[in-house]
């Protein structure tokens, strides 16, 4: 595998790598709780900010390859001239709002790191929960330009050579 190739499955990795985390820690709960009678009291800390993770690079890695759903009965029934607009229309939407997201994610996560703002038990920054906001939509953004210019690859995506 190529060192692009490595860079470019990044969202996959980390969102593979926060759903097992997530799952695991999530059952060692269920175990610790309902068993031992001794629950972890940081779990739920911890259960949102690998589910924000795991949404935000999950979404990434869905854009490139084109895993989003689409409903596409309205624009295949219009006019050839007509589909084109829309999808023009459609591709500067979904830019825009990733943008927005972005934006706003970023000033999310600069203002909890200027309070210092952390959760309650293991004390965890805030802008390190919100940094997968603005830095997913902007993977978002790169892999949704670059599907919709370049199209999706034939390959798999993440290759065991």
């Amino acid at each position: 595998m190529t060192v692009w190739n490595k860079i470019k499955n990044i969202d996959f990795v980390v969102s593979g790598v926060c759903l097992a985390g997530l799952v695991l820690l999530t059952v060692m709960g269920v175990v610790m709780r309902y068993v031992a009678h001794n629950p972890f009291t940081w779990l739920e800390e911890v259960q949102k900010a690998l589910i924000t993770w795991i949404a935000f690079y999950a979404g990434s890695a869905a854009f490139r390859t084109s895993g989003h759903v689409a409903i596409e009965i309205l624009v295949d029934a219009m006019p050839e001239p007509a589909q084109k607009a829309v999808g023009y229309l459609i591709h500067a939407v979904v830019v825009g709002t990733l943008l927005f997201l972005a934006y706003n994610g970023l000033s999310l996560a600069m203002l909890h790191a200027g309070v210092e703002k952390t959760t309650n038990i293991l004390k965890i920054p805030y802008w390190f929960i919100d940094s997968a906001v603005p830095i997913g939509c902007l993977l978002m953004c790169v892999n949704y330009v670059v599907t919709a210019v370049f199209g999706t690859e034939d390959e798999e995506v993440i290759s065991y050579e």
